[in-house]
């Protein structure tokens, strides 16, 4: 009878280890991982964006700055189509890649040309947004999004394809 109890706690054992390292070191807790990180900081900076937007209505877009040289204006909503659009396309896991470039640049002008020789406290936000749209634009969606679903539908309707010639 004990053997048979020490038998069934080594099943349990390896069969819970196993369970453990599928979520651990695996895809998809780098897919679920990615997923998080988009989710978080879409939803951080889609609020900047979204204070953007009140200014725009309210017709205060005199204050922003314009670093470019393009118009207050035209600063003003080519940052709010990187901050709010954008932010929305990499929440979705929808051209996930391109709305991190236009963020990237977006981060780039307000880290380099805007606060460019501000002290580093105020400077350590648009640093931290740059960092990790430079590590999203590198590791891509994963697979929890709209583009691994759209990429896989595309393959699978080729393989089909195929197969029927």
């Amino acid at each position: 009878m004990m053997n048979e109890i020490k038998k069934l706690f080594k099943v349990d054992k390896r069969v819970f280890r196993e369970q453990w390292t599928m979520w651990l070191g695996t895809r998809m807790s780098i897919d679920f991982g990615l997923f998080l990180l988009r989710m978080g900081i879409g939803v951080m900076m889609l609020i900047h964006g979204v204070n953007k937007v009140q200014m725009l209505y309210r017709g205060e877009y005199t204050t922003f700055a314009d670093p470019l040289g393009i118009g207050v204006m035209a600063s003003l909503i080519l940052c709010v189509f990187a901050e709010v659009v954008c932010s929305v396309l990499l929440m979705l896991g929808f051209l996930t890649r391109l709305a991190t470039v236009v963020l990237i640049l977006n981060m780039s002008v307000a880290l380099f040309i805007v606060l460019g020789l501000s002290v580093w406290g105020v400077q350590e936000l648009a640093a931290v947004y740059l960092l990790i749209y430079l590590v999203l634009l590198y590791t891509g969606p994963g697979n929890i999004s709209l583009d691994a679903f759209w990429i896989h539908k595309k393959w699978n309707r080729r393989n089909i394809a195929k197969r029927k010639i």
